[in-house]
């Protein structure tokens, strides 16, 4: 499901949501951020992915070193 980020520093994201669904407009998935947070939500996105992928990694090679039972 895809997420719409709206970029605006300085304002209070909550108000801002009141006043956009108070206009009809759909606020379903919308988040409201500054620089900053964009950058932590952006980096939170990158370092997940990587310890998903060090996870299966984990798993590949703990399944290569389990002795074969005859």
């Amino acid at each position: 499901m895809k997420e719409r980020i709206i970029l605006a520093p300085g304002i209070n994201g909550d108000e801002l949501l009141r006043s956009l669904a108070a206009n009809k407009v759909n606020c379903f998935n919308v988040r409201i951020m500054n620089a900053v947070g964009l950058a932590r939500y952006g980096l939170s996105f990158i370092l997940r992915e990587k310890n998903r992928k060090a996870d299966q990694l984990g798993r590949t090679r703990m399944l290569l070193n389990m002795p074969i039972s005859a």
